[in-house]
């Protein structure tokens, strides 16, 4: 229904709002199809992107930017997206939903932090294109809390300062053979990400108090 009789194949855009006189129309409601992963179609997904940073929009809208354009590829347009939504300057950039909108960047875009309960399994990727390390501490997940850093692209750490063991998927762009756990070599799997690029993962266990890198060459 959605690829059917939302989508306006005149002006390459989705249709947002269908009114009570039976007319369909747009507005802001694009971001929210690729906040909850409704687009399937990934020519069309990337025309619904573009057309999001082509426009300004209110503080409300724009919040929900950073994490959507780290999950779609478009690292720099997200961190823009959170340098401009912190920025002082910006209007009513202390209205509720910023703050959480830059976390959610951060924790789950820039650094990719991605719980599942179900397995008790932590994966995280680097979503940086910069050769500069991140690192976030005392992060509260799965019962226990860790540390985390990403020194680039390529390597990365986690220390559970918690006290319940958990499984790491330390996750890296690209199709690598080899993922390097503490310097020993494991056989890499592979899966695509959202846009069809290869991730590169293996499955640690990481005791409570244990410290635990991953590299790649």
């Amino acid at each position: 229904e959605l690829e059917n009789n939302w989508w306006d194949s005149s002006e390459n855009l989705y249709n947002t709002y269908f009114n009570s006189s039976g007319a369909y129309g747009k507005n802001e409601g694009e971001t929210f199809l690729l906040w909850f992963d409704a687009l399937k179609n990934p020519v069309r997904r990337d025309k619904t992107l573009h057309h999001l940073f082509e426009k300004d929009w209110n503080i409300e809208n724009t919040s929900y930017f950073p994490l959507i354009m780290y999950q779609n590829g478009y690292w720099d347009k997200a961190y823009n997206y959170m340098m401009y939504l912190t920025n002082p300057q910006t209007p009513r950039h202390d209205y509720p939903e910023v703050s959480y909108g830059v976390i959610k960047g951060f924790v789950q875009g820039l650094m990719g932090i991605d719980p599942d309960a179900r397995y008790n399994r932590l994966s995280t990727i680097y979503r940086n294109g910069s050769d500069v390390s991140s690192t976030m501490q005392d992060v509260p997940v799965l019962h226990t809390t860790v540390n985390l850093t990403h020194f680039n692209k390529k390597a990365s750490t986690i220390l559970n300062t918690g006290n319940k063991t958990i499984s790491w998927r330390p996750m890296f762009s690209g199709g690598f053979k080899f993922i390097y756990i503490n310097g020993k070599p494991l056989q890499a799997r592979h899966d695509k990400n959202s846009t069809g690029g290869i991730i590169s993962y293996t499955d640690v266990t990481v005791n409570a108090g244990q410290k635990v890198s991953a590299k790649t060459q």
